[in-house]
């Protein structure tokens, strides 16, 4: 979902309550209040998190974050694991490497 629409994050629950959602995040926007309540009342709710700086805020926060660029190397892929993201995106060459 682009931030753009953000304030139709509850109509989105409430009619599709089975989806997953994430929303697009630019920048070093923060709306804690919303994120959290989203948290809480949809299991599928993330946030496609552009700035690894900001991983601490939103891991401490409990808010669940979602690395929206491909993973290509074991590198990347070690770095990111230790941030704790809800989803990874695997990119090739690293894709056709795991099982």
């Amino acid at each position: 979902m682009a931030y753009a629409d953000k304030d139709r994050i509850m109509d989105f629950i409430e009619k599709i309550p089975e989806k997953t959602i994430i929303l697009d995040v630019p920048g070093d926007e923060a709306d804690w209040p919303t994120w959290k309540m989203c948290n809480e009342k949809f299991a599928e709710f993330y946030i496609a998190l552009h700035d690894l700086s900001r991983v601490a805020e939103f891991n401490q926060a409990g808010i669940k974050w979602f690395w929206p660029y491909p993973v290509t190397s074991y590198y990347e892929l070690d770095i990111l694991v230790n941030c704790h993201p809800s989803y990874i995106m695997i990119g090739p060459p690293l894709s056709f490497d795991l099982d």
